[in-house]
């Protein structure tokens, strides 16, 4: 239904805004631990008098919501619309489809 599609897609960026969050939280680590292992030459490399006021333009780990974000969040998906319901709109289908040819004749 359309509702089991928007909750797919919503999965979905939500899978995405997670894996951007933890890509994050892994850059700040890695220049934690590299600022820790050699302080003064850490703050030297990182800091530049022509940077002062400008912000910083850091790439975004995860620009665009992937195939392997639906794919997760297909795995999680539940249909709201039952086993029988499919079944009669199928028997529907054929019948349209039969009706058609009988019409085209």
């Amino acid at each position: 239904s359309g509702a089991d599609v928007s909750e797919i897609c919503q999965r979905a960026a939500k899978n995405a805004v997670r894996e951007a969050i933890a890509a994050e939280e892994a850059m700040l680590l890695e220049e934690e631990l590299a600022e820790a292992a050699d302080p003064e030459g850490y703050l030297a490399a990182e800091f530049d008098e022509e940077d002062l006021g400008e912000e910083d333009d850091i790439e975004d780990p995860v620009p665009f919501i992937t195939k392997a974000h639906f794919e997760e969040a297909m795995s999680f998906a539940r249909k709201s619309v039952p086993e029988s319901e499919i079944k009669r709109y199928i028997e529907f289908q054929k019948k349209m489809k039969a009706d058609a040819r009988g019409a085209g004749e």
